[in-house]
């Protein structure tokens, strides 16, 4: 198994709006699932929307540009805003459907990130994209081996000129997720720190 550690639906903890779909469907019925590194990841990817969201909508506040406040107000409820996890697990159902456009649903947030940042668009991009193929399929649901494998099936697609040693590297062996789940990550933090350290070279040094 790719799996890190089977959990019951009672075992399941976390803030729900951060929490993989896969876990949400298993707490919502009560089924046992196994938890895995697919799972961290993409509680990574919606904290990191959600953390975008926030800074945006403070940064249009603070720049009195009501309109635009309003609007993404507006899209992060149609993401985020869920009094169950029923309406959480419809409202990404919709947020993902393949009848709009891959970033319709964060629209407003790309608009706001083009014009500040490349980075910041990116950071939009990447994490909604990855949050898109982390979503597990009617065939796959429930099944842990086979959610690993379409899911790193997709991401293959997504970067096919990253390289990695491992990803490509006997993907029978479940000994491989590990270092698969620590590519991405540092994938991410590599993003992460390049766009820090632009932010910083192009601001100059507070005096």
């Amino acid at each position: 198994s790719r799996s890190w550690h089977a959990v019951t639906a009672t075992q399941i903890q976390g803030i729900p709006v951060f929490m993989s779909t896969e876990l949400l469907q298993a707490s919502l019925q009560q089924a046992r699932v196994s938890r895995t590194v697919e799972h961290d990841l993409e509680s990574l990817c919606w904290v990191i929307i959600y953390a975008l969201y926030t800074h945006a909508l403070e940064d249009m506040e603070a720049k009195k540009d009501d309109g635009m406040r309003r609007a993404l107000s507006q899209e992060s409820y149609l993401i985020f805003s869920a009094a169950s996890t029923e309406k959480l697990l419809r409202l990404r159902r919709d947020a993902f459907s393949t009848a709009s456009p891959s970033f319709a649903s964060v629209k407003q947030l790309k608009d706001y990130a083009r014009p500040i940042h490349g980075y910041l668009s990116g950071l939009v991009d990447i994490s909604w994209e990855f949050l898109r193929n982390l979503q597990p399929s009617e065939d796959t649901r429930g099944d842990a081996e086979a959610v690993s494998e379409q899911y790193w099936g997709r991401m293959d697609k997504m970067f096919p000129n990253r390289p990695r040693t491992v990803v490509h590297a006997a993907r029978s062996d479940p000994q491989t997720t590990a270092e698969q789940m620590t590519a991405y990550y540092d994938f991410f933090l590599e993003f992460l720190g390049d766009f820090v350290f632009e932010l910083s070279h192009q601001n100059g040094p507070k005096k």
